[in-house]
């Protein structure tokens, strides 16, 4: 189902707890509140092509980030600096 619910917050968990806080209430409008009348209509529409684009793009720029930054620790070893001294 796509709502079209947007969340945010300071952390991961909080937008998380926020999303779900939204989606209980529009659950609950549509089915037992004020717009259960235009229960069909709430529960079955579809989420514009412009969110999922945006969605799509976000993610895979966050994929991007978190494999450039691993990718940068993973190459880049600890170098001692000064010269190299025989034992």
């Amino acid at each position: 189902m796509d709502f079209t619910l947007y969340a945010v917050g300071d952390s991961l968990e909080e937008a998380k707890a926020k999303l779900i806080d939204q989606i209980d209430e529009y659950l609950y409008d549509a089915i037992e509140g004020d717009d259960k009348d235009y229960a069909p209509a709430l529960l079955l529409r579809k989420a514009p092509w412009q969110d999922w684009a945006v969605f799509y793009i976000i993610d895979f720029l966050q994929r991007c980030r978190s494999l450039s930054e691993w990718l940068g620790e993973a190459f880049s070893p600890n170098i001692p600096h000064g010269p190299y001294r025989h034992a």
